[in-house]
């Protein structure tokens, strides 16, 4: 998870500028006309290689594809769209997601394990 957390602060930057935007990788090679486009979004898809492995369930890695979809969609308009994919930060969302996802699995983990100590169970 921290992993991933850093790749997406670093596409889409940890820090605010003007108060509304990020400032990352993607906003700005995203500047390039359609080529820039294309590259954030391989950048994003590259983060997410490796959350197949771990056992991300399906609808959770369709949330993350739709968020880089939009991110993608946002910013092939011309002027206005690479100040809006400054706003939309589908790496960081996704990281949110993945987050939420892995701190709900952690807690049913423990509740299960909690339940199988007083049941007596190895």
């Amino acid at each position: 998870m921290a992993r991933y957390r850093s790749r997406a602060e670093w596409l889409d930057g940890k820090h605010r500028c003007c108060g509304c935007c990020h400032l990352g990788v993607d906003p700005l090679v995203g500047l390039v006309p359609v080529i820039g486009d294309f590259a954030g979004t391989a950048l994003s898809l590259y983060a997410m290689r490796d959350l197949h492995e771990a056992n991300i369930p399906p609808h959770i890695m369709s949330k993350m594809f739709i968020n880089v979809a939009i991110d993608t969609a946002i910013g092939f308009v011309p002027l206005i769209g690479d100040m809006l994919d400054m706003m939309y930060t589908s790496n960081l969302k996704n990281a949110d997601i993945l987050e939420e996802y892995l701190t709900k699995r952690g807690k049913k983990i423990h509740t299960r394990r909690e339940r199988e100590m007083e049941e007596g169970s190895p």
